[in-house]
Formats: C-alpha cells, sequence, structure tokens
C-alpha cells in the first residue's frame, strides 16, 4: 500500500522563505493594492484538506466562507478572524488554513470578510467581528463558540 501522507519541510527550512515571501508580498514601498493582490494570489496556492466543505454565507450581515469538515459536529463552531494587520487579508486567503483548522477541531469554521482599513477605519473589523459573533453565538450555545484569530485577527479575538 502507497504511503499517502503528505509529507512537510521542518519548520526550521520553512522560515527563512516565509520572511522572503513575507518580504515580498508585505514590502511597504507597494501600494496597498498592490500588496493585497499579492497575497491573494500567494494564498490561491493552497487548498483544504480533502472533504472539507466551503460555503459563501454571510454571518451578522458580514460576507463570510464556512469551512465544513465531513465529520463537523454542529453543537460547536469555531470563529476565525484572520490576520493581515487589518489592511490586508480576505476570508479566501485563509481559506486553506481554516480548512486545516475545521479537519482537526471537527467544528465548522467561520470566517469573516471583515471590513478592512484604511477604507473602513476602526472600529469597522471590531463592529463586523462582533457583529459575526453575535450571530454564531445565537445559533451555537456561546460556550461552545471558539474564538480565535491570526495576527490582526488574534487582536480583534
Amino acid at each position: 500500500m502507497a504511503d499517502t501522507r503528505q509529507r512537510r519541510l521542518p519548520a526550521w527550512a520553512l522560515r527563512p522563505v516565509a520572511r522572503l515571501v513575507g518580504r515580498f508580498v508585505l514590502d511597504p514601498r507597494l501600494p496597498l493594492a498592490t500588496q493585497r493582490q499579492r497575497r491573494e494570489k500567494m494564498a490561491a496556492a493552497e487548498q483544504p484538506p480533502e472533504g472539507v466543505t466551503t460555503t459563501e454565507v454571510t454571518v451578522g450581515g458580514i460576507p463570510a466562507l464556512r469551512h465544513d469538515p465531513p465529520d463537523a459536529r454542529d453543537e460547536r463552531a469555531v470563529l476565525f478572524l484572520h490576520g493581515g494587520g487589518y489592511v490586508l487579508g480576505t476570508a479566501a486567503s485563509y481559506r486553506a488554513f481554516a480548512g486545516r483548522l475545521a479537519a482537526a477541531t471537527r467544528a465548522p469554521v467561520v470566517v469573516p470578510d471583515y471590513r478592512l482599513a484604511p477604507e473602513h477605519p476602526h472600529p469597522a473589523a471590531l463592529d463586523d467581528a462582533s457583529a459575526a459573533y453575535k450571530e454564531l453565538a445565537s445559533q451555537t450555545p456561546p460556550e461552545r463558540v471558539a474564538v480565535v484569530g491570526d495576527s490582526a485577527g488574534a487582536g480583534l479575538a
């Protein structure tokens, strides 16, 4: 039988590559629109795990992506708030990560596309995250909703 496990490079080998890619994407000399475009293109190369379904939804009036693993348990949910310094990132750019999180937690993972600065200054992102949480907590017992985030999203969480 063939070994179908995914092989990964060790973290120490990936760090220099991640730094280089980060500099390419997040070059402050580039216009914000170019940084956003590069971030989205980079993220499009990654795919969620097999079996995880992704659905466009609206949560708290905010467009979002919902990732459901095949063995999801509906009595719990994860609200994942993406990173990007409040100026970059979308629910789509975290599709692969959110899919892996859904598979690992066996819970639906909802990633809202909160509004970004500078077009939408503070507290727009916080208001959107709060609205998304309130609706999710109205559908799932609040004590069973995990709120997590990456970078700026961790600040929102």
